[in-house]
């Protein structure tokens, strides 16, 4: 075999090669370790980023829900304040009566009419909104007020609720006139729904009307069942009201406003709103509670129409005064 030789240059390259092997593998391996460890750092942060938007964007959405419930937490708390104090407010002036007392209104009179004669009411000389305005709600009738938006048609609801007090004139409640500390006790026999229904969206049917008793401070919740069946909202079980049609939010407002047993239910534009479906399931239960019940309705509403199928008269009212009365065989 013959021997290779080697030239001195050819052996020394081959030798650094054989040297310099090493050092670049482990070069290559450093380097790599370095990238590898950028590149999982960069994740982690991206990992860390996401996961941080992800917590702040479900901790922003938890406290909007929490500010929302709290708000309509709050309005309720403070719905139910105002009805406290004057409740409390009536209470301190039923006390007070004594002189009324020895001199109480005849059964009798308690079958009469509710009626407004010659009522006045302006914020100022300036603001007049009823104008010498008069009508006479018979017991059983259902009676319409009816007008343009404005005309004064809510503020009548508010005087004869006892939230405003007439300037001039008067008005009575089953033989009482509001002049007559007596008065408090014959709109107890009142229920009413001013401009919309006060409940709370995130309870259910029945834990709304428990609340209603407990404002009016019945014993117990015997009757809740027969309301709800009434309205026809038996069936929503624990469905909350925020989940409820405008129609069954009515409906709902109507069985809080019967929760006292009242002979006189006055509702405010009770149809606003409404699909055809709902003012006709309105329209059946006012029907509905005045022939089977005999509850007197005062309702309130522009919608003549629609009012037609119902009222047995009606009150033709702008810019807060009375020019017309009429009757439903005279409407025909």
């Amino acid at each position: 075999i013959a021997r290779v030789r080697l030239k001195p240059a050819a052996a020394y390259n081959i030798a650094v090669y054989s040297l310099s092997l090493p050092v670049i593998l482990n070069l290559v391996y450093i380097v790599a370790n370095i990238l590898t460890g950028f590149v999982i750092e960069y994740f982690q942060l991206v990992y860390t980023a996401i996961a941080s938007i992800y917590v702040v964007a479900t901790v922003l959405i938890i406290r909007s829900d929490v500010i929302k419930k709290q708000a309509e937490l709050n309005r309720i708390m403070s719905e139910q304040e105002k009805v406290r104090q004057e409740m409390e407010r009536k209470k301190q002036e039923e006390e007070e009566e004594t002189e009324v007392e020895k001199n109480p209104v005849p059964v009798e009179s308690l079958n009469g009419n509710v009626t407004f004669e010659h009522v006045n009411f302006g914020y100022n000389k300036e603001q007049t909104i009823i104008n010498d305005f008069s009508i006479n709600v018979k017991e059983g009738q259902k009676v319409a007020i009816v007008g343009p938006t404005g005309a004064g048609k809510t503020t009548l609801i508010r005087i004869v609720c006892g939230l405003q007090k007439p300037t001039l004139g008067k008005y009575t409640i089953y033989g009482v006139s509001n002049e007559n500390k007596k008065i408090i006790k014959s709109r107890k026999r009142l229920g009413a729904i001013i401009e919309t229904p006060s409940i709370c969206l995130d309870m259910t049917a029945e834990e709304n009307i428990k609340e209603q008793y407990k404002l009016l401070g019945l014993p117990n919740y015997e009757g809740i069942k027969e309301l709800l069946k009434l309205v026809e909202l038996d069936k929503t079980g624990k469905k909350t009201a925020k989940h409820f049609s405008l129609g069954m939010r009515q409906r709902l407002g109507i069985a809080i406003a019967l929760a006292g047993n009242p002979d006189i239910l006055i509702l405010d534009e009770p149809i606003n709103g409404l699909d055809p479906e709902g003012i006709i399931e309105i329209r059946e239960l006012i029907i509905k509670l005045n022939k089977e019940r005999g509850i007197t309705f005062l309702i309130s509403s522009h919608y003549l129409d629609e009012l037609a199928k119902i009222a047995t008269c009606y009150g033709i009212i702008d810019k807060g005064k009375m020019i017309r009365e009429i009757s439903s065989s005279e409407l025909e």
